[in-house]
């Protein structure tokens, strides 16, 4: 790609485009010469020790398992909570279903707004580009999955048990105050890639609002160092902001920005198009629930991508045109009003002020709320203590603890929430080294940036260091981290964007792939052609490694089914991915199944076309002879099992295969005069903790003669 497109003018104007199945080839032949060498590299493979015992992979298959409980991360301080099924349905979630913001549909509705999306595209095709709408409307959506992340750093009766008990795990029997941040898990619904254009198109406009704080990082460069009057802190957060704005007030809200700062955005997205795409995402927003579908009547999900900038932008517009223009001057003068506009910060729907002591506070209490009914804010004062008979105050915004002294000089800190586990990535985890070994340093570099203060800095600083020894993390990393943190400084420069190539693999521990990459770039430094020379002379390759699947993506899912509605017993189950052709044509959905020895074979466990490690029975569909076949998947993942069989699939379609049963379907096809799929029913018989047992009960089912076409010694 890089050698097609070098000194050519890309003249594509899309905004977002669906990524290209479009192949490359290269007309030079040294260039083809060096591809086929790198395709043809293979990895160092390493002995690499398990880091789960067998027990462990027992117990975790246990709980993947057990259908009563359900798992979520909490909604901020990084803990696992763990709760009862009937507990989470009909406490943590059913709150919200059953309020007023949600109602119950078909559960065909989401087909309904897939289809009305195709006719709003098509009203404004002249001002997409072909690419554009390709992506908006090519692309098969699926419903977006309800769920909730338990707030557990706002319930008093879990904070107050964790102030009481010091163990790295805690229990509370069902408390009453606990509820749940709701979100919309859904990056293929009908309206997401909708979201995703107008998100990219609203995004430029935030950071004109008055009071618009980025990040802590920002605030930090915003905050003064002394305050030239006499003051307090105050803090507000606005009640369920997402759920808290009228459709009316947000699309007036757009309206008015787009009007304003439509420079921001390329000329040729019209406001009507940005207004009733808006509108659309937000009168379209299905959810599904333990079988059931729900309708968002009001305000806008968390979890689709326009939304943080639409909810920012609504209470920018009530700031400018409420706040500051109407209540303000009701209660204070045109000085103070300006000195409150400027005093005031605020990330979403967290806000911080230094407030004049002069000045009232309750009136600009009542101010906030008098914005517009359905927008509430709740305040926070600060901590005061006294220090030697100093005054002292302290308030926490974002992830910074503000500390104003009786001087007004203003020292920061790093701020925890009580529920904040300090629960960092084991050091003993399947992860590349590089990442384990930047997590203390990106730790220690927050506390170097946000504490002011260079005595507190060495206490915050060994405090990390105990929390980074509980989690396994060796003396020397933490040292070596630590060091580069603090010569490294508070504000980074950013570096140049560089001219990279990244060969894209999946992260295994067993697998070293860095000395490919030295290669590589070898190869490429040492080209003869002069063309070649100018094309990639400044050009880096990088190894950029993908995550396999985690210990919590094993155990938690955004899709709900209560025990209630769907018990799943030990058997074989399809996926239901209509993408799918293992589970759509060839799996049998089964808890057991008549072998060629004439036993009945039940199988003990849940089975799926996702299962690892497994052993399964292949049966010929082209012949009468009913011609069985026991195999067993290669490779401890995910996808080893489909690749398996669509390798089967292969082999039988074309009677090209080393093993027996693909060339017996394939001629008995030829024969018959009937090869077409299904080529072969298939059932799985049992699914293994670790792979090193596959060998060895495959030949045992050989010996014990459950197939046909294998014999004692194997095949």
């Amino acid at each position: 790609m890089k050698e097609v497109f070098y000194e050519k003018e890309y003249e594509d104007e899309s905004v977002v485009r669906n990524k290209s199945t479009k192949t490359f080839q290269t007309k030079n032949e040294e260039l083809s010469l060096i591809v086929n060498e790198i395709e043809n590299l293979t990895p160092n493979l390493l002995n690499f020790k398990n880091n789960f015992t067998k027990k462990e992979y027992s117990a975790l298959q246990s709980l993947k398992e057990n259908q009563d409980i359900v798992f979520k991360t909490a909604d901020k301080g990084g803990g696992w909570v763990i709760m009862d099924k009937n507990y989470y349905r009909e406490k943590i979630v059913k709150d919200h279903l059953l309020s007023n913001v949600y109602k119950e549909v078909s559960l065909d509705s989401d087909k309904k707004v897939f289809k009305k999306l195709k006719e709003h595209i098509k009203k404004y095709e002249s001002i997409l580009t072909k690419k554009e709408i390709d992506y908006l409307i090519n692309f098969k959506f699926s419903s977006s999955q309800f769920y909730c992340l338990p707030k557990v750093h706002k319930s008093e009766i879990i904070k107050n048990v964790m102030n009481t008990d010091s163990a790295e795990y805690i229990q509370v029997q069902s408390p009453d105050d606990l509820k749940g941040r709701p979100i919309s898990g859904g990056p293929e619904s009908p309206t997401q890639r909708l979201s995703s254009l107008i998100e990219i198109l609203l995004k430029p406009l935030v950071p004109t609002l008055k009071t618009y704080i980025k990040d802590d990082w920002d605030f930090l460069r915003k905050l003064p160092t002394k305050i030239p009057f006499d003051c307090t802190m105050y803090s507000c957060d606005i009640s369920s902001l997402y759920t808290s704005i009228p459709t009316e007030l947000g699309l007036e809200a757009i309206t008015y920005w787009l009007q304003k700062r439509h420079e921001l955005i390329p000329q040729r997205f019209t406001n009507s198009f940005i207004i009733k795409s808006l509108e659309f995402i937000l009168k379209n927003n299905n959810v599904l629930f333990d079988d059931h579908m729900y309708l968002q009547m009001l305000g806008t999900a968390m979890g689709t991508k326009c939304a943080p900038p639409y909810a920012c932008l609504t209470i920018g517009y009530l700031e400018e045109t409420k706040l500051f223009r109407e209540e303000l001057p009701k209660y204070f003068n045109q000085v103070e009003c300006n000195l409150i506009t400027e005093l005031l910060n605020r990330y979403m729907d967290d806000g911080f002020i230094f407030w004049p002591l002069k000045l009232n506070f309750e009136n600009f209490k009542i101010c906030l709320n008098n914005m517009h009914p359905s927008i509430n804010f709740t305040f926070e004062e600060p901590e005061i203590y006294y220090i030697n008979q100093n005054k002292v105050q302290t308030l926490s915004f974002l992830d910074i603890k503000i500390i104003l002294h009786e001087d007004n000089s203003v020292e920061t800190d790093i701020y925890y929430k009580p529920t904040n586990t300090h629960d960092y990535l084991p050091y003993d985890s399947a992860h590349p080294e590089h990442i384990k070994n930047n997590i203390p340093y990106n730790l220690a570099k927050r506390i170097i940036v946000f504490v002011s203060n260079p005595d507190n800095m060495i206490t915050r600083l060994e405090e990390l260091r105990e929390f980074l020894k509980d989690c396994k993390y060796p003396e020397h990393v933490i040292s070596q981290s630590f060091f580069n943190a603090k010569l490294q400084g508070p504000a980074p420069n950013p570096e140049k964007n560089k001219d990279i190539i990244p060969f894209v693999t999946t992260y295994y521990p067993n697998i070293r792939n860095r000395s490919l990459m030295k290669t590589v770039q070898s190869k490429f430094q040492n080209i003869r052609n002069e063309q070649l020379k100018n094309i990639y002379k400044d050009t880096s390759f990088i190894l950029s490694q993908k995550q396999p699947k985690n210990l919590y993506r094993e155990l938690a899912s955004p899709t709900f089914i209560s025990s209630s509605t769907k018990i799943r017993k030990p058997g074989t189950y399809k996926c239901n991915d209509k993408r799918c052709k293992v589970c759509c044509i060839y799996l049998n959905e089964t808890n057991n199944f008549l072998m060629s020895n004439g036993q009945i074979w039940e199988i003990r466990r849940i089975i799926d076309c996702h299962s690892i490690n497994v052993i399964y029975y292949l049966k010929c569909k082209m012949c009468n002879e009913n011609e069985t076949y026991i195999g067993k998947t290669i490779g401890d993942n995910t996808k080893g099992f489909k690749v398996r069989i669509n390798q089967h699939i292969f082999e039988c379609k074309t009677g090209i295969s080393t093993c027996k049963f693909p060339r017996h379907v394939y001629s008995c096809g030829i024969k018959n005069n009937c090869l077409q799929e299904p080529f072969f029913s298939l059932n799985i018989m049992l699914r293994l903790n670790e792979s090193d047992r596959l060998e060895s009960i495959e030949k045992y089912f050989h010996l014990k003669g459950y197939d046909t076409m294998n014999n004692p010694r194997g095949d």
